[in-house]
């Protein structure tokens, strides 16, 4: 049984208008089904009036079967610029062409627009001359709006994806490529078709001999123990050249009975030339500090001593261990000189000129050195004073 709103004066009057005298029991039961089926029905006449009007079309449409029988549903409920491809299709049916099932936009009478999915077909007479079209439409209006949110949010993503900085890549538990952001071929020279072919094995293909065991490891970790994938690894280009990427997962997840993980990685190549000509430079002033036959020091704001090279040491007569860490005036400056050189340590703080002075120090027997500094202050990466370094020769 279907349900109704209407009163039963009204289902009696349709029943009577529904079923003609003397129709069979099936042509009963097929006017019954019209009437219930939750799908517009429409039966229209070669000049598209209104022969049939159902039950659904007339909540959908928010008109009475009666109110439109007879009337041009072209001009009722189809908006203006819809109603040339309504017309088409109609016509290419009429003609016993065979028209696919086409979407087309209807206005309901309280203005609302609905888009629905139709199937048409002609309906002949006795003498096989065609009487008018029956459509079966389906409101899929909202599975409309969802499609086009969800087509919006994809490109979105995708537009996302393409101007990222990062490359974002999907593997799946054999460390796979299944997929990889377009911007991979900026930053390694393939396309994600290059990388993803072959069951994407060219990736791993790619890693440097000494460190592709390590990321297959810290992969794998990834699916077995749920270990963070976070590694830095060299990978060649496709022009030959080496370049360091700092790769990492995003998460992990089950799909279809397959183990997948979803990552990014980025281009750290300048950073680690910047990190090895650093390590360079301080191996050099590690060794120009060792081995330079001139005093070297430097004083924190505290006034301590927290680098002296051995060259000082050895003319104090302290070893390293006795003296890092000692206050630099109490340990070192005659008192009578002491007031005055914290005065000037003070002034240095708040400086960035270097300078050239001289002064005592004293030695660990207490005999007294006249020293020639070439002093400059050291910031921290805050631009906030971190000490004062010094090249000192023993000028007594």
């Amino acid at each position: 049984m279907c349900a109704s709103n209407e009163s039963e004066k009204e289902h009696v009057g349709r029943k009577q208008q529904d079923k003609p005298c003397g129709q069979s029991g099936c042509e009963g039961f097929l006017n019954s089904l019209i009437r219930c089926i939750p799908n517009v029905i429409l039966f229209l006449s070669p000049d598209r009036r209104i022969i049939e009007f159902n039950r659904e079309a007339e909540r959908l449409y928010g008109r009475k079967r009666a109110d439109v029988l007879g009337k041009d549903y072209l001009e009722l409920f189809v908006p203006d610029g819809a109603r040339e491809t309504a017309t088409s299709n109609i016509d290419k049916v009429l003609a016993g062409e065979h028209v696919r099932e086409f979407e087309n936009a209807v206005i309901a009478y309280d203005g609302q627009e609905h888009i629905l999915n139709w199937n048409v077909s002609r309906a002949l007479g006795r003498d096989g001359r065609p009487v008018g079209i029956v459509a079966v439409g389906q409101d899929i209006t909202e599975r409309k709006k969802t499609y086009l949110s969800l087509r919006e949010s994809q490109k979105k993503f995708r537009s996302f994806i393409a101007h990222i900085p990062d490359v974002v890549w999907t593997a799946d538990h054999k460390g796979l490529t299944v997929f990889i952001s377009p911007n991979v071929e900026e930053v390694c020279g393939y396309t994600p078709e290059d990388i993803c072919k072959d069951e994407g094995r060219l990736w791993f293909e790619r890693i440097h001999p000494d460190d592709v065991e390590r990321v297959r490891e810290s992969l794998q970790a990834v699916f077995k123990k749920a270990t963070p994938f976070d590694i830095e690894y060299r990978i060649r280009r496709k022009d030959g050249e080496w370049i360091w990427i700092k790769d990492r997962s995003i998460r992990s997840y089950e799909q279809d009975g397959v183990a997948y993980a979803d990552g990014v990685f980025s281009d750290i190549t300048e950073r680690k030339l910047a990190e090895e000509a650093l390590r360079r430079e301080r191996k050099l002033n590690e060794e120009f500090f060792k081995t330079t036959p001139a005093f070297a020091a430097a004083i924190d704001s505290d006034g301590k001593l927290v680098m002296i090279n051995d060259a000082m040491c050895s003319a104090l007569g302290y070893t390293r261990d006795e003296i890092q860490g000692a206050d630099y005036l109490t340990t070192f400056v005659p008192e009578r000189d002491r007031k005055q050189l914290a005065g000037v340590f003070g002034v240095l703080t708040t400086t960035r000129e270097s300078t050239v002075s001289e002064n005592h120090i004293l030695t660990k027997d207490g005999r007294e050195l006249l020293v020639e500094w070439h002093g400059s202050q050291i910031f921290d990466s805050e631009d906030q004073f971190d000490f004062l370094f010094g090249i000192g020769i023993d000028i007594t």
